[in-house]
């Protein structure tokens, strides 16, 4: 007897954007942790050079973080001047099977720099990502004899590869293909005819990145601007008309720490719930939700989560398994 198979279409939030790339890592990450059981020693171990390279790679970021600072009226500490001069002139697409103890020391460095902290804190005026401080802050672990990678270093870790890639999970008696489009959503229309008879478009949101500016073509957006417009556009896609769709607002403990220093209604003036986390939470939501054509047909399934937080994710795919399994049902009794 053939095994029953169900294909999710994987999409995120400005899918062709590296900033969205961290949910694309920590959603599959998170699935493979909990349905293959984790990595065994030798994938464990291949991670340490991804490990290695993510965090330095994190420059791209940090070049960011330090280029910015005179626009913000922020001044590095004297003894770190040449430190960041020696760090903007690494170059940003090598890999590292290693961390090497110069680059480590000058990345801890400036990491612990009062203008580089408080920089992050205003990170919503220039784009830095959650991941890079998971790495930053674990420096003198990474280079600590016999480092192994844990499991929340490889679900932050961005392994990336061109083209769209198919990862298929295996859970009780039903296969689950998560099809991520990765790099290649910016090419959407060419080839989303092709996921016409998934079973469910799962739409990831960084929804901390309300704040985020996002320059589109010389026009400045917020990536919650941005990603509001794609979700429109994939939701109501003629392509997924019988697709569940599923909608996980992600990073909500980002977007409570960063709620009362940088409000909402600065950039959704009809917003009017102050600081209250549950108020701005639905408000967004409500958002997303407003811009389905045919909810009565088309339903959308959403949970907020924190894909860094492995029972929060176990909790959620557990709750999508039991849609799709529900809609899978449904279509069977029609037949």
């Amino acid at each position: 007897m053939e095994e029953p198979s169900v294909q999710l279409y994987l999409d995120l939030d400005i899918a062709a954007n590296e900033s969205s790339w961290p949910n694309q890592s920590a959603l599959l990450g998170q699935m493979k942790l909990l349905h293959e059981g984790g990595c065994d020693a030798i994938e464990r171990d291949s991670y340490r050079e991804v490990v290695f390279s993510n965090t330095i790679h994190a420059m791209n970021n940090g070049r960011t973080i330090l280029r910015v600072l005179p626009k913000l009226g922020l001044t590095l500490n004297e003894q770190n001047q040449p430190l960041c001069t020696f760090v903007l002139s690494l170059p940003s697409n090598a890999n590292y099977p290693t961390l090497p103890q110069d680059i480590a020391d000058a990345l801890l460095s400036l990491w612990h720099d009062d203008a580089v902290q408080e920089a992050n804190r205003r990170s919503g005026e220039f784009h830095w990502d959650e991941p890079s401080n998971h790495f930053f802050n674990s420096i003198e672990r990474l280079i600590s004899r016999g480092y192994v990678p844990t499991d929340q270093d490889i679900v932050r870790a961005r392994t990336l590869s061109p083209g769209i890639n198919e990862t298929t999970f295996k859970v009780g008696e039903m296969s689950y293909s998560v099809i991520d489009v990765g790099r290649q959503a910016s090419e959407r229309r060419k080839w989303i005819h092709c996921f016409a008879n998934v079973k469910a478009l799962l739409f990831v949101v960084d929804i901390a990145a309300y704040d985020e500016k996002l320059d589109v073509g010389g026009n400045v957006k917020t990536r919650m601007q941005e990603s509001l417009t794609l979700f429109y556009s994939v939701c109501n896609s003629r392509w997924f008309t019988n697709s569940s769709i599923i909608l996980l607002l992600n990073n909500v403990d980002r977007f409570a720490e960063k709620l009362p220093q940088s409000p909402l209604e600065n950039y959704f003036p009809d917003y009017t719930g102050g600081n209250n986390y549950d108020a701005a939470c639905d408000f967004i939501l409500q958002r997303y939700l407003s811009f389905n054509e045919a909810p009565e047909k088309r339903p959308v399934y959403a949970h907020y989560t924190s894909l860094h937080d492995q029972q929060q994710v176990k909790f959620v795919l557990s709750a999508m398994l039991d849609i799709l399994t529900q809609e899978i049902s449904s279509q069977k009794r029609l037949i």
